[in-house]
């Protein structure tokens, strides 16, 4: 009989044998698939806990921009409604003043029509130089008056024009010529002081009488070349020169 020993020895040696290795390699094997198989599957749950990282800070960043376009947008409300506060505000204020003007209108033109008939009368009376260009610019007024697409002020600004032009006439020396019936002759313009003719030879000249409102014969020799000077002045033919003598002459003629 061999001793215990030795029996242990030999059953030692048998687990660690060829004949034992299958009943160790089944385990192992079945831990070493599944290590690798949980290692596959922590791989993917980490891609997917990526995956799902990377969606969250993409709608984090859509929400920090959602925010800030909110915010803008209700600066930008505020600021338009300012906007058509004022331009409400604007446009009360345009209605109120078109009113303003209709009830200026309904009173200036009156007024502009008495302006106009008052300086018809002021030419009807006065010498009687540049008639067809005088009647022309008050037929024009008039006609002024009676278009709807010319402005209020518009016509205003053409008659004040028109009484600017009558009184700057007043301080004009002028010569032109023109007709007397069938009789063409050089007219001189002395201000309002005088108005005279005179034919185109030189042999005639006629005062305009202002008391009578007819022309009245020059016959004063000394008046007559003061005429034909002032003819040359007016024309820029000659120095200016006081023409004192032929006024107060004229004066006392009439």
């Amino acid at each position: 009989m061999r001793p215990l020993f030795y029996n242990s020895i030999l059953l030692l040696s048998l687990l660690f044998s060829g004949s034992c290795g299958p009943l160790i390699a089944g385990p192992l094997e079945q831990s070493r698939k599944a290590v690798t198989s949980t290692n596959a599957k922590l791989k993917q749950s980490q891609t997917k806990i990526d995956g799902l990282y990377e969606e969250t800070m993409s709608l984090l960043d859509q929400y920090k921009t959602t925010i800030q376009e909110g915010d803008s947008y209700e600066t930008y409300n505020g600021q338009l409604s300012q906007v058509v506060k004022s331009q409400l505000e604007e446009l009360a204020s345009l209605d109120k003043q078109i009113e303003e003007i209709e009830v200026t209108s309904r009173s200036i033109m009156p007024l502009m029509g008495e302006m106009i008939e008052t300086l018809e009368n002021f030419i009807a009376q006065d010498l009687p130089f540049l008639p067809e260009e005088r009647a022309h610019r008050l037929t024009n007024l008039k006609d002024l008056m009676i278009r709807a697409d010319i402005s209020v002020a518009q016509k205003f600004r053409k008659i004040l024009e028109a009484y600017q032009i009558e009184i700057e006439y007043g301080k004009t020396l002028e010569a032109y010529e023109g007709m007397i019936g069938e009789k063409r002759v050089n007219f001189l313009k002395l201000g309002r002081v005088a108005f005279f003719y005179q034919s185109l030879d030189k042999s005639n000249a006629g005062v305009w009488n202002k008391h009578q409102g007819a022309w009245q014969a020059v016959e004063d020799w000394e008046v007559k070349q003061s005429i034909t000077m002032g003819m040359k002045i007016a024309r820029k033919q000659h120095a200016p020169e006081l023409l004192t003598v032929m006024a107060s002459k004229v004066e006392a003629m009439q």
